[in-house]
């Protein structure tokens, strides 16, 4: 709107109020790059998109600051892959990286203990939905019209002109922006577009520290992320209210929150989407090959949380966790106990540090 002064807008929100699902639950970390491989569309996009974050939190009086990361290794094979970060993020031009041994661990995070650790001062958080408002403010303060309540049923193009059915409501413009998370790949298939790929859904979920327990934690702990898993592990990171939460996928041994397949596609925050076999979900054979690969991370078969017992390998589990009716337990604590892996009964250290 910027660009094209003068441009009618008009943004067609499904649900009641802006950033209803991920756009308003999510980490709310503004990631710095390290992860990316250099030049990759990924990388650009990230460093890029940073930088314009920023500028745009400055220009609303959104707080954004740089609180650190720290992505600690706390055994001797994961050195190597912490080594590799490292080059990652030097290719991507980040500021202020650098490596810090067990001493310089506990300067920047004193509760924290590890072999090594990358240090990221650039990296960052917001509140998400925040930024979400903001956008919407621009929008209608440019002119522009925001429809919530208006999920797209139809999307048809004739004569280089689109039309869109929402909620009994048809819109005709010259351009459609489809910026629609887990229903992106349903909207394009209304366009004609292939159908491959499909989106599997995943669902987040937390445990925040009780009152006073934040302290231990000054900015974001992350481990050293295993290949192994789309996942980047079990981390602890603060927000802009200055509360701490832990956040993980199953594969980590948390109490909580967990990466987990939303195989129903329901739950967790309002409701996400209906799954059937023409659109995506257990029985869309790709969606089944993903789900075998990773059968002991979705079954639960490697969280403890199964036995319906605080994590073993993280002392901070069974001291400073919230929970107003019991104790940690992971969300699968209905399914038939089992033995914790091997890993979980020696005393070495936690995946991610020691506090």
């Amino acid at each position: 709107m910027r660009r094209h002064p003068g441009i009618r807008v008009t943004v067609l929100e499904k649900e009641a109020r802006i950033a209803a699902h991920q756009s308003g639950h999510n980490s709310g970390v503004i990631h710095s790059g390290i992860y990316y491989q250099p030049g990759s569309l990924k990388a650009q996009l990230c460093l890029g998109g940073t930088r314009l974050l920023r500028v745009f939190c400055d220009e609303h009086a959104i707080a954004h600051p740089e609180c650190g990361k720290l992505i600690v290794a706390v055994r001797e094979n994961e050195l190597g892959r912490l080594d590799a970060l490292y080059a990652r993020g030097q290719a991507n031009g980040l500021n202020g990286l650098r490596m810090v041994d067990p001493d310089g661990i506990r300067d920047i995070e004193p509760a924290a203990t590890g072999l090594r650790a990358l240090y990221s001062p650039a990296t960052g958080i917001v509140d998400y939905t925040l930024v979400a408002r903001a956008l919407a403010n621009e929008v209608t303060g440019g002119g522009g019209t925001i429809l919530t309540d208006h999920r797209v049923t139809g999307l048809h193009r004739s004569n280089s002109i689109w039309r869109v059915e929402a909620s009994g409501t048809t819109i005709r413009g010259r351009a459609v922006v489809s910026c629609a998370g887990l229903q992106s790949d349903l909207l394009a298939t209304m366009t004609g577009a292939p159908r491959e790929p499909r989106i599997v859904p995943f669902r987040g979920e937390y445990w925040r520290l009780q009152p006073g327990a934040g302290a231990l934690v000054r900015g974001l702990i992350y481990p050293v992320p295993d290949p192994a898993f789309p996942f980047l592990g079990v981390h602890l990171a603060r927000d802009t209210a200055a509360e701490t939460s832990i956040r993980a996928p199953p594969s980590d041994c948390s109490p909580g929150p967990a990466s987990i397949g939303w195989l129903a596609g329901t739950g967790g925050w309002a409701c996400a989407r209906p799954r059937s076999p023409s659109t995506g979900g257990p029985s869309w054979p790709n969606c089944a090959d993903m789900f075998r690969g990773f059968a002991p991370v979705m079954s639960g078969r490697d969280h403890p949380g199964c036995e319906r017992r605080p994590c073993p390998t993280m002392a901070v589990c069974s001291t400073i966790l919230s929970s107003p009716k019991r104790r940690p337990s992971c969300t699968c604590a209905t399914r038939r106990r089992r033995p914790p892996p091997p890993a979980l009964r020696s005393p070495k250290p936690s995946p991610i540090a020691s506090i």
